[in-house]
C-alpha cells in the first residue's frame, strides 16, 4: 500500500526484466518505467558544475567514465513498457 520509487541504474534490459519478474510474484505490485533523457553534452556540462561542488565524502565522474557509462546504456526499445519524463 505503499509507492516505492527505486532511483538506481537499471542500465541494461535483464537488470530491467528481472526487476519486473520480482514485482510480478507481489499481486498489488505495479512496475512503472520512466526514463529520463538528455544530450550527452549536457550530462557533461551537469557532471563539471556537479564535481566543483563535490563534497569530500563523493567521488567524481571524469568524461571519460560519462562516455563509458553512456555507451554501457540499453535505452528501452518500443518492445518495453516505459514512458519518457516531460
Amino acid at each position: 500500500g505503499v509507492d516505492v520509487v527505486l532511483d538506481f541504474g537499471l542500465w541494461e534490459r535483464r537488470d530491467r526484466d528481472r526487476l519486473r519478474a520480482l514485482a510480478a510474484r507481489v499481486p498489488q505490485a505495479r512496475v512503472r518505467l520512466v526514463l529520463f533523457e538528455a544530450p550527452l553534452p549536457e550530462l557533461a556540462r551537469r557532471l563539471e558544475a556537479r564535481d566543483r561542488a563535490l563534497p569530500a565524502d563523493q567521488f567524481a565522474i571524469t568524461p571519460g567514465m560519462l562516455e563509458a557509462f553512456a555507451e554501457r546504456f540499453e535505452r528501452p526499445g518500443p518492445d518495453e513498457p516505459h514512458e519518457r519524463a516531460s
